[in-house]
């Protein structure tokens, strides 16, 4: 992604890009969400999510759509 915007001509300061991916990254990412869990600021709530059975995973609002054009497996609701 970094070549595809080098090739558009983006004007991007590098030297603060993150991997995400990356151990050094997330593990502070989860360190900061266990703090703000503990304080109860964030929280596990019950929420509707789009499950597919077949695949095992949630899909995000926009998937959905796309996927049933496509005649792949409906699309349950399910309570995480």
């Amino acid at each position: 992604m970094t070549k595809q915007f080098t090739t558009m001509g983006t004007m991007i300061d590098w030297s603060h890009e993150v991997v995400t991916c990356l151990p050094e990254y997330y593990r502070w990412n989860q360190w900061i969400f266990l703090k703000m869990f503990e304080k109860d600021v964030a929280y596990r709530g019950k929420a509707l999510s789009n499950w597919c059975p077949t695949d095992q995973t949630v899909l995000a609002n926009e998937h959905i759509e796309t996927v049933n054009a496509g005649g792949a497996a409906p699309k349950l609701f399910k309570r995480s």
